[in-house]
């Protein structure tokens, strides 16, 4: 039942990142076979206005203890936050440098998480 859901919500990612980022975006699969000591099955964070250090922190926090992570932005602006750090940690990584890997990081609006939901989020 789960992988409905979550096919459309990596669609709505792939969407974000092909639209803001330009960035490659790991297949479903994988994504999820990356923590496989994850604390719990889906780990999600939503991010409304937070500094840099805070959506940092609540994004590899989801990464981290979810079997897939999930960053709900509620703005704009904090979606092409999110997608700037994922891209500069992917960055790193690629440097060789020390980092944290957010393969399994699903990055999504708001209204892109109603809509998978099907939830009306009019008002909220």
């Amino acid at each position: 039942m789960h992988h409905d859901f979550l096919f459309r919500l990596h669609a709505a990612f792939a969407q974000n990142v092909a639209t803001l980022d330009h960035d490659g975006v790991s297949d479903l699969e994988s994504m999820s076979n990356l923590n496989r000591n994850a604390r719990c099955f889906l780990a999600i964070e939503v991010e409304g206005s937070g500094s840099r250090k805070h959506t940092l922190g609540g994004a590899v926090n989801a990464a981290a203890l979810g079997r897939i992570g999930i960053s709900v932005a509620c703005s704009n602006g904090e979606l092409k936050k999110l997608l700037r750090m994922r891209r500069y940690l992917r960055f790193l990584q690629a440097a060789g440098k020390n980092t944290f890997d957010t393969m399994n990081l699903l990055v999504v609006t708001r209204e892109q998480f109603a809509r998978v939901l099907q939830v009306d989020l009019v008002g909220v």
